[in-house]
């Protein structure tokens, strides 16, 4: 698991308070596995990236038409290529 940020405490002596820095890491979701069908991860694959989705012949796109690279990354889950004439499990 990637984290997007990790808080750091810093001392303020002069205030005695906590102040927060945030130091900044980029989830990288990797490649985007599509089971019958594939993402175009010509826009990278950190987070924030959206990735069209397309479905090999025969099959029809259920769901989002793209993920996108979530902060834990890993891929969004809204799209699937289902064979044509049947329904997703989640459909059932």
């Amino acid at each position: 698991m990637i984290y997007l940020y990790d808080l750091l405490p810093i001392s303020c002596p002069n205030i005695h308070s906590y102040m927060y820095l945030l130091s900044y890491f980029f989830a990288d979701c990797q490649i985007a596995t599509i089971l019958n069908g594939a993402a175009d991860l010509t826009n990278g694959t950190t987070y924030g990236t959206v990735a069209p989705v397309t479905c090999e012949d025969g099959y029809n796109l259920t769901g989002a038409n793209a993920i996108s690279c979530l902060e834990t990354g890993l891929w969004s889950s809204d799209a699937a290529c289902v064979i044509i004439g049947r329904l997703s499990s989640s459909h059932i």
